[in-house]
């Protein structure tokens, strides 16, 4: 009688389980996957209170918040084959990771500090999105290769886009486009002026990592690269 007892409890207890974390976890059955990771790493899984240490090939779900350390790097691809690149000294959180009820994928990447690259596939339909989001700012690409860093002294923003147009204000026409830069200061109300990318503007505060997939990424758009031989 006590082992159907026993029985009984698990199976009530699966049942729960399932059914709660079904809900917090499973109902827009979107995800991203690690495929590199150097470094100190964490996450802090959305509803738990640990920091996990993480892994290549270990998936990523929307309220999952990640921590770079020093001289670390991470590597994630979404479901959509969006790809971002994380530098060292980062903090930030997939805060948005779903299916909306038009069917297509919103992606929303909240960063608070640090460096970062997306490399961010075209759109195929008007429903989907990919938006990052900083304590000033919010920037909306529409198929781009754009880079965002929060220097994490001054809360300095800066976005550099390589490829496509990335809207500095998300749901307002202000386009940043190919080899433009946007500096955004902290508390500012003005529209920020948009200027030619400078290289040594935008090494600073940007890990190696990031730098070096930007550098990457350039010159199939018509940016070359020199590669020194020394």
């Amino acid at each position: 009688m006590k082992v159907k007892k026993r029985l009984v409890f698990c199976l009530v207890f699966c049942l729960v389980f399932t059914m709660f974390s079904g809900a917090a976890y499973g109902a827009s059955g979107r995800y991203a996957v690690v495929t590199e990771a150097s470094g100190t790493v964490t996450v802090n899984k959305a509803g738990g209170a640990l920091n996990i240490r993480v892994y290549p090939g270990m998936t990523l779900q929307e309220g999952d918040w990640i921590s770079v350390g020093p001289g670390g790097h991470l590597v994630i691809r979404t479901d959509r084959d969006d790809e971002i690149t994380i530098g060292e000294n980062w903090r930030g959180t997939l805060s948005r990771l779903r299916t909306n009820g038009q069917g297509g994928a919103e992606t929303v990447v909240k960063t608070w500090s640090g460096s970062m690259y997306n490399h961010v596939q075209k759109k195929t339909d008007p429903d989907s999105s990919y938006r990052v989001e900083t304590p000033s700012t919010d920037m909306d690409a529409r198929g781009t290769h754009f880079m965002v860093t929060v220097d994490p002294y001054t809360g300095l923003i800066k976005l550099v886009v390589n490829a496509g147009i990335v809207d500095r204000d998300a749901g307002t026409d202000n386009p940043v486009l190919p080899s433009q830069q946007v500096t955004v200061f902290s508390g500012m109300d003005s529209v920020p002026a948009i200027e030619y990318v400078n290289p040594e503007d935008i090494t600073v505060h940007v890990s190696t990592e990031v730098l070096a997939k930007m550098l990457r990424n350039m010159e199939p758009f018509g940016f070359p690269v020199y590669a020194s031989n020394a």
